[in-house]
């Protein structure tokens, strides 16, 4: 099918279709030699397991992950004159270019790029060695990219690589946006699975080993200060994005406003430097506004959120810092010229909260994690996660349910990347509050988090690999009071999740997501409980025994309500806390964790559910005795 790219570009790199194969072919022979020429330990490893080795990159340095600046070839291609002469046949200007060996045979989560660099570029794939098996997955489409074609899909959408394959597979990687000869293979490109009006007929890309070129790249990126234009189409591109929502009128009008005022700014000031503190100004009070308004709970169309789309294409970017980079750093405070239409300018950053040994309660959803979590808050030296950390993981784009291939809460050993953790750990870290309610004392100190979210029961290997240290509490409890609860909770439509969940019957998700959600579609509300419940419970079961025995602790919330003061002093040694109070008959609860009803409840459905549940009652009453 042909005809199509240039609708599809009108909103900057998103596609209206999710791949396109380019009209050219290679030899791919010569490329391969080129590539593994180079020695193993200039490749850098990937957290994915993969290994990627950069040929063009800002400043050219090698090691360098930044998107924001120059970019220049690094050493590594200058030994490479038949790679070059492939991407210089396509007629681009070049972005970064790097090789990757994929590591396939492993779970991908699927991704989207969000970020303003990928926003304004789009990536081409040429695959230099990939065994058939081996299948780019984008929107709803699957393609198998051979060696010696070339590939541009849609980063805007859910993509990812899956395969069982385990053979080396190595594919050249470069972003562009785009140039003359580049947009007329494009137009000729055609999409797997779609019907063509002309026979295919791909260009030999002729490849000498004694030719030089010189490849176009880029020499610019983002501006000093966006121009009014600009963040106008990006603003209208998300607006235009977005799933309906009650909340979206006022951010519509917020919008507006946003880009009124920036406009008449740029009048003012244009790009000059005096013009930054009010620029900056405009940008923090947009952003306050946006979240007094609950922006959180709106999404786009490609199921990742609203919020972090306007931040990585918007707001972060809108405006550089003095020293050229972009927003994300530690910033200044800067008081706004007079009459600038503003609140205050953000203050200086404090230095972050360091966490030591957090202390996680895991539990299947409606166990009791949260009352031992706020009986435990009272003892010394513990600090429980506020509102502000509640999206401490979901609200990082790359980790949202969105993003993961089946739209489950799993997160895996895999996705701690160092960034990602980093961004977790400053995220955790805002609002600690100690059981008097008191902030932590100084900022920059080191605290113990305490935490308890019913989708961390899906997350045991992730906080794992991001908290060397950290340790868990498996809370068990019985479980048709849990299931009735969790039944009660559905009836109730406490805690739904408000992303569209594509392919699902039935009322609004509640609590946490395992893998395999999609089979309980259209069933009866007591069959999604109990497949949720044993769901949860499998997964968490698996990955506690993956642990260190001395990194977990089992605990049945029967025993405790029935002895406080010992199952309490029995955490606390596992937890290394001090522990002094003495609880008699008492605990911090915010609602009885049971009720005459919750087994009640269940009781009609216990006995034609019970093949749902299998062994897994019997398997977490005996984890509950753990340690």
């Amino acid at each position: 099918m042909r005809g199509f790219v240039h609708a599809s570009v009108a909103h900057r790199m998103k596609l209206q279709v999710p791949l396109i194969q380019l009209p050219v072919q290679f030899d791919p022979g010569p490329l391969l030699h080129e590539a593994t020429a180079v020695a193993d330990k200039r490749w850098q490893r990937c957290a994915d397991g993969g290994q990627r080795l950069r040929l063009v990159s800002c400043g050219g340095d090698p090691a360098s992950a930044a998107l924001s600046g120059p970019m220049r070839a690094t050493p590594l291609l200058r030994q490479m004159p038949l790679l070059q002469q492939a991407l210089a046949g396509l007629g681009a200007t070049w972005g970064q270019v790097f090789l990757q060996r994929i590591a396939v045979g492993r779970q991908y989560a699927a991704e989207v790029a969000v970020d303003y660099y990928h926003r304004e570029r789009l990536r081409l794939h040429l695959p230099l060695e990939s065994p058939p098996d081996v299948l780019l997955e984008c929107g709803d489409e699957v393609a198998h990219l051979a060696p010696g074609t070339a590939w541009v899909f849609d980063t805007w959408r859910p993509h990812r690589f899956a395969g069982p394959a385990q053979g080396p597979c190595l594919h050249l990687v470069a972003d562009t946006v785009g140039g003359e000869r580049f947009w007329e293979l494009l137009t000729r490109g055609r999409t797997p699975g779609r019907a063509e009006r002309e026979p295919w007929q791909p260009l030999q890309l002729t490849l000498a080993s004694d030719q030089r070129v010189a490849l176009a790249l880029e020499a610019h990126g983002a501006p000093q200060v966006m121009t009014p234009w600009e963040l106008r189409e990006h603003l209208m591109f998300l607006l235009n994005e977005a799933v309906p929502h009650p909340r979206l009128a006022g951010l519509q009008a917020l919008l507006l406003r946003l880009s009124r005022h920036w406009h008449a700014l740029w009048a003012r000031h244009g790009a000059e430097a005096a013009g930054r503190p009010a620029y900056r100004a405009l940008l923090a009070s947009t952003a306050q506004a946006c979240q007094q308004l609950g922006v959180e709970q709106l999404v786009l169309r490609n199921g990742i959120g609203l919020w972090p789309a306007l931040q990585a294409q918007v707001l972060d970017v809108a405006v550089a810092e003095e020293d050229g980079l972009r927003r994300g750093g530690a910033r200044k405070s800067e008081a706004p010229p007079p009459g600038a239409p503003t609140v205050a300018t953000p203050k200086p950053r404090s230095p972050p909260t360091r966490l030591r040994q957090p202390l996680f309660m895991v539990a299947a959803p409606c166990s009791g994690a949260g009352l031992v979590a706020r009986t435990l808050a009272r003892a010394p030296g513990l600090y429980a996660a506020g509102e502000e950390a509640r999206r401490a993981i979901d609200g990082i784009q790359r980790l949202a349910a969105p993003q993961r291939a089946d739209f489950s809460h799993r997160l895996l050993a895999g996705d701690a990347v160092e960034d990602t953790v980093r961004r977790v750990r400053e995220r955790l870290a805002r609002g600690l509050r100690g059981h008097d309610g008191k902030p932590v004392p100084a900022a920059g100190g080191t605290v113990r988090l305490l935490r308890a979210d019913a989708r961390d029961a899906l997350r045991v290997p992730f906080l794992a690999q991001a908290f060397p240290d950290a340790r868990f509490v498996f809370v068990h409890r019985e479980p048709h009071d849990a299931l009735g609860s969790l039944l009660r909770a559905w009836e109730e439509g406490r805690m739904q999740d408000a992303g569209v969940l594509p392919g699902w019957e039935g009322p609004a998700w509640t609590l946490a997501r395992p893998p395999g959600w999609q089979a309980l579609s259209g069933l009866p509300l007591e069959a999604v409980v109990a497949g949720q419940w044993s769901g949860i419970m499998r997964v968490l079961l698996d990955d506690l025994a993956q642990l260190p025995p001395e990194r977990w602790l089992g605990l049945d919330l029967d025993r405790l309500l029935a002895d406080p003061d010992g199952e309490m002093q029995r955490v606390a040694g596992f937890a290394g806390l001090e522990w002094h109070l003495e609880l008699g008959q008492t605990l911090p609860r915010a609602q009885p964790p049971a009720s005459p009803s919750s087994a009640e409840r269940w009781r009609p459905h216990a006995a034609r559910l019970q093949p749902v549940l299998g062994d897994v009652p019997q398997r977490a009453l005996e984890a509950s005795f753990h340690g």
